[in-house]
């Protein structure tokens, strides 16, 4: 791959993220085998910081459902397994593909 074509896939994949879910859920009443997540702004940080009270895994849940447009009472069906993907792509997309220690 040229350094042109790699610095586009780059550019592309730090956006948003797929994710393919093992166990497909309804989504605003859809049911959907994929959740698309964006990468997060701080605007989305201080939301769910704010809206958690201090409750580290309220803090990751509300900052889920923000980067996913999923609804809570929606991602709160997801299989643990799936969940566990949409943490892993948060942490994918928490980084800078541009900086080298991240390679």
């Amino acid at each position: 791959m040229s350094d042109k074509e790699n610095q586009t896939s780059l550019n592309q994949a730090s956006l948003n993220e797929i994710i393919k879910l093992s166990f497909p859920i309804k989504i605003n009443g859809v049911t959907t085998d994929q959740l698309v997540m964006r990468r997060m702004s701080t605007k989305d940080q201080r939301i769910a910081w704010k809206l958690s009270k201090g409750d580290n895994a309220e803090f990751e849940f509300i900052l889920l459902c923000r980067l996913t447009d999923c609804a809570p009472n929606d991602l709160e069906e997801l299989d643990f397994a799936d969940y566990r993907k949409l943490q892993r792509a948060f942490q994918r997309l928490s980084t800078d593909p541009h900086d080298s220690e991240n390679t």
